[in-house]
């Protein structure tokens, strides 16, 4: 599961029971346990409604299998802290304004990455923190460099 996939149903859940409080009879004399979530479903714009009713069918179509994963995803979600959460929102914009082509890239170096032990992929995390460490300059001069090099060998 890709984080926009991780995100969208996890803003799913979070408002899957304004949805669901939606099925209450109307006018029920009973207390409504949703009365929080049916303000916040009347604060959506229609076309987040939309979207949120989108994503509840498919959470409904999902094999038990893929629901587990989500609830687990989702779990993971709620124990991060709210800066943690946000830097995943941040990566979660970033990656949609990626094109097909870098989305394909990027897929590929993850999944080498996690084909890789544990020495080397705390080794490409050294070097990623040395990289960011350096100066704009530094780093494009170490890009054209890396460029250059793939370049011959090719």
């Amino acid at each position: 599961m890709n984080r926009r996939q991780f995100l969208k149903i996890a803003s799913l859940l979070i408002l899957l029971p304004a949805v669901d409080g939606l099925a209450q009879e109307p006018g029920s004399t009973t207390a409504d346990p949703n009365s929080e979530n049916r303000k916040r479903w009347s604060n959506l714009t229609a076309e987040q409604k939309e979207e949120l009713k989108h994503r509840y069918e498919k959470l409904k179509n999902m094999s038990p299998e893929e629901r587990e994963k989500v609830k687990k995803a989702f779990a993971r979600f709620k124990k991060l802290s709210p800066e943690e959460r946000q830097k995943l929102r941040q990566a979660a914009g970033r990656w949609k304004k990626l094109n097909p082509e870098e989305k394909e890239k990027f897929r590929k170096r993850f999944k080498k990455f996690k084909s890789m032990d544990r020495e080397q992929r705390q080794e490409v995390r050294e070097k990623l923190k040395k990289f960011k460490g350096l100066s704009p300059e530094e780093r494009q001069k170490l890009r054209e460099k890396l460029k250059a090099r793939r370049k011959a060998s090719s």
